[in-house]
């Protein structure tokens, strides 16, 4: 899913983020994500829904 064009006026490291977002669905759950730590974060949630 491209990012929308207005996303170009952003600072060059801004601008990378945005283009590096992080879209998940588990269920009735989203988490949307634009950050240098898209990936751990994806990992955090993630662990919201593993069983133990």
């Amino acid at each position: 899913m491209p990012v929308p064009a207005v996303t170009e006026q952003y600072l060059p490291d801004q601008y990378e983020n945005a283009q590096n977002y992080k879209l998940i669905t588990k269920g009735n759950y989203i988490l949307f994500v634009i950050s240098e730590s898209a990936d751990q974060l994806v990992t955090e949630f993630d662990t919201l829904f593993t069983k133990k």
